[in-house]
């Protein structure tokens, strides 16, 4: 399904100074070709500074770069792990990290960090789908042409990489693969929020109120 060929751009660092991370596993810093940089050890944190560009660990880099894990390892931004790989960059407010991760992979956080990985499956289920459609709809009409099709907040979709993850929320997940909301052949942004007052309130009554698909 789309689930496991789309990869959304999740803006995991905006705008700052400094970005410090690492990989799991063995990784590689590669440039926009793919050509290798330099090599990562497992779990060991560097850091991204800018100064005339980007410095990491005082070696210069370009003004963008991928950060790769190897053998199916993880990228740590920050305090937090995350699928996929990430992108640094520096743009004219600062740097930004933007990770690279495939639908499906993506929507295992999002469940979890939106809603308790211990409510029902139906309503783990009604989340995925709700944040499918969100995050078709924002794939094809970016929050950044340029760098991103989403942040990492509230203001979208809230995602906090493996740490989110639970065996329910991937089963909600991959129980749902490929479905979203559409509506006269299109998208549905599928807005939600915690209740029912708060979607009245920010959506106007439309859209999905968390608290009621756990209550049903």
């Amino acid at each position: 399904t789309i689930d496991s060929v789309l990869e959304m751009r999740i803006a995991v660092a905006k705008d700052v100074s400094a970005i410090g991370f690492a990989t799991s596993s063995s990784g590689v810093i590669t440039d926009l070709d793919g050509n290798a940089l330099q090599s990562l050890s497992p779990e060991t944190a560097s850091l991204a500074e800018i100064s005339n560009g980007i410095v990491v660990d005082g070696a210069t880099m370009p003004t963008a770069f991928w950060v790769y894990p190897e053998d199916g390892g993880y990228v740590a931004v920050g305090d937090r792990w995350y699928r996929g790989r990430v992108l640094i960059a520096l743009r004219e407010r600062g740097l930004i990290a933007v990770n690279y991760v495939l639908l499906g992979d993506y929507l295992y956080s999002v469940v979890g960090t939106e809603m308790s990985p211990s409510w029902a499956i139906e309503s783990l289920k009604a989340q995925a789908v709700a944040a499918r459609s969100y995050a078709l709809t924002h794939n094809i009409h970016p929050a950044s042409e340029s760098y991103f099709d989403l942040d990492n907040t509230e203001r979208f979709q809230a995602y906090k990489g493996i740490g989110r993850e639970a065996n329910t929320t991937q089963a909600a997940v991959q129980a749902t693969a490929g479905e979203f909301i559409s509506h006269d052949g299109g998208i549905v942004e599928s807005l939600y929020a915690a209740s029912q007052a708060i979607v009245d309130d920010a959506h106007s009554g439309s859209g999905m109120s968390q608290l009621g698909a756990k209550d049903l």
